[in-house]
């Protein structure tokens, strides 16, 4: 019984965790459509979202419990992140572009309005 109880809190702090990595795929999914790359990168995420499928599905099979399912969802999750994350960082490369999260305040423009 013990041993269930801790395999669903472990689950539980893995979704937690997950939340987070969701939250950065969707910000990097608001900038890819933003520069309308959309239909370069569905691609790779329709391959890992089937793959997540199909192995979700083979743990289901296989008997598995619950812990499992969200360990190998949170596996895929961690691979379109990084994917995402190579792909803005790659885009930005190629336009030889810098970005950094501090902001210059630019008062010319300030001044104007």
């Amino acid at each position: 019984m013990t041993n269930t109880i801790d395999r669903l809190n472990n689950a539980f702090y893995i979704i937690v965790f997950q939340s987070f990595v969701s939250i950065q795929i969707i910000k990097f999914n608001s900038f890819i459509q933003g520069v309308d790359q959309v239909a370069t990168v569905k691609r790779i995420e329709t391959i890992i979202e089937s793959l997540n499928i199909v192995f979700s599905l083979i743990i289901l099979v296989l008997g598995f419990g619950i812990f499992e399912l969200v360990l190998v969802n949170f596996f895929f999750k961690c691979i379109l992140f990084f994917y995402l994350k190579f792909f803005v960082k790659k885009w930005f490369e190629s336009r030889k572009n810098k970005y950094s999260l501090k902001y210059n305040f630019n008062r010319v423009f300030f001044n104007s309005i």
